[in-house]
């Protein structure tokens, strides 16, 4: 839910260049630096969620007293709903939710460029990401937070259907980033042992 709460605060500051100012002159007094400000995301795509949920957490502050100063946000965001229920302005511990799922999805972010990257060989590392993203998944696996813990068990089977395993759906997985992985001299078969293939 903390997701949308936060979706829903950055929609509705976002609404109008007017919200938007008066939010802005607010942030300034609560001290943020607004040189980046909210941008929105798309819901279908997880780097536009990173992006929108790492640009509004300087702002926690700033939406604090946003809505003491300004009661509108709260009692709209209050009558906005997801699933019947109420969704309501961010909380404290939605931010704590926040910092977390930016601190996962950064790594996500950040591997995402790398492995697809246009102007630079990657091939070499595409292997060893895999590792990095497949060892990032088993922790969470593990996670107290059941949909943290459900959105990683789909998040695997997607990584073996897709990268991992030669399937009937996947019969032509590129064996490219195994040779390309093990004439890397730094981990040479590290990676290509991992995924057990001789």
């Amino acid at each position: 839910m903390y997701v949308i709460r936060v979706r829903e605060a950055v929609k509705w500051i976002k609404a109008s260049p007017s919200r938007s100012r008066s939010f802005k002159e607010i942030a300034k007094i609560a001290k943020v630096d607004t040189s980046k400000f909210l941008c929105m995301d798309v819901p279908t795509r997880w780097n536009s969620t990173y992006l929108m949920l790492e640009a509004a957490l300087p702002y926690e502050p700033a939406m604090r007293l946003f809505q003491t100063l300004n009661p509108d946000f709260a009692s709209d965001l209050k009558e906005r709903k997801h699933k019947k229920m109420s969704i309501g302005v961010p909380t404290e511990l939605d931010w704590i939710e926040v910092k977390r799922m930016c601190g996962f999805l950064e790594q996500f972010y950040n591997l995402t460029h790398l492995v697809s990257g246009s102007h630079y060989v990657t091939s070499h590392q595409v292997l060893m990401e895999l590792c990095d993203m497949i060892s990032l998944v088993t922790d969470l696996e593990e996670d107290e937070d059941d949909g943290l813990r459900n959105m990683a068990m789909r998040m695997r089977l997607k990584i073996g259907k897709y990268w991992l395993e030669e399937t009937e759906l996947n019969p032509k997985m590129n064996k490219i980033l195994y040779i390309a992985a093990m004439l890397d001299p730094r981990p040479k078969m590290k990676h290509v042992e991992h995924f057990g293939v001789r």
